[in-house]
């Protein structure tokens, strides 16, 4: 083979290497940015408090170990998961602020994240803006349990598979994330029972529209 041709192939691989390089240097921070950043959601209490007003009014109902439906808006579920996510934060750097959308029967979970291992670059250190659509599947008499369909770091698109992939590399592994399949784990039934004083099981669901639809029975935790 031609030398000239091997040289002149390396010299363009370098270059573009350097290019790239000097790119994601450039760039990198705006493209892993929130876009748009948020302030912070509520707590879960305003779930709650709606919640032991819907169970009152079935409460004949739920006596007679018949399941009830509940329902829950998109401020007041983000509420309940920022209190699952932020209640055992183990990820890098300070808690994130976090927040849930409903949108086409999934739920967008939003995270904005600062990083502050020294082995990041001072200008990658945040914030960080993590997206992800999550798909509820739920087993009654288990946590409550979200495949992560997709997912964004800043305006970087991800599969799943990569999202398992960066959590490995990263060791960036919040409160109930299970990156086998990858999913989120979230203790939203116990959460429930907790601050309501009873224990239920969710037996179904479901989002429609702009809201969540729970159906619960009562049950052991």
């Amino acid at each position: 083979m031609d030398l000239r041709f091997l040289v002149k192939a390396l010299f363009t691989v370098v270059v573009l290497l350097g290019a790239t390089a000097l790119a994601i240097w450039t760039y990198g921070p705006a493209w892993i940015a929130p876009a748009p950043d948020f302030p912070q959601g509520p707590g879960g209490a305003l779930a709650f408090v709606s919640l032991s007003t819907q169970l009152r009014t079935q409460a004949r109902q739920l006596a007679r170990g018949e399941p009830v439906r509940l329902t829950l808006t998109e401020q007041e579920f983000s509420g309940v998961v920022s209190s699952a996510l932020l209640s055992g934060w183990r990820g890098p750097g300070d808690q994130p602020k976090v927040r849930s959308l409903l949108e086409n029967g999934l739920i967008r979970q939003e995270m904005v994240v600062r990083f502050q291992d020294p082995a990041v670059p001072e200008r990658f250190r945040g914030p960080v803006g993590l997206r992800v659509w999550l798909e509820p599947r739920i087993t009654p008499g288990a946590p409550a349990r979200f495949r992560i369909v997709r997912g964004m770091v800043g305006r970087i698109p991800l599969s799943a598979a990569a999202i398992r992939r960066l959590s490995q590399a990263s060791g960036f592994q919040p409160a109930g994330f299970d990156p086998a399949e990858p999913a989120l784990v979230l203790p939203v039934e116990s959460l429930i029972s907790e601050n309501l004083g009873r224990s239920f099981s969710i037996r179904e669901f479901a989002v429609t529209g702009q809201k969540v639809t729970l159906t619960v029975a009562l049950g052991t935790r």
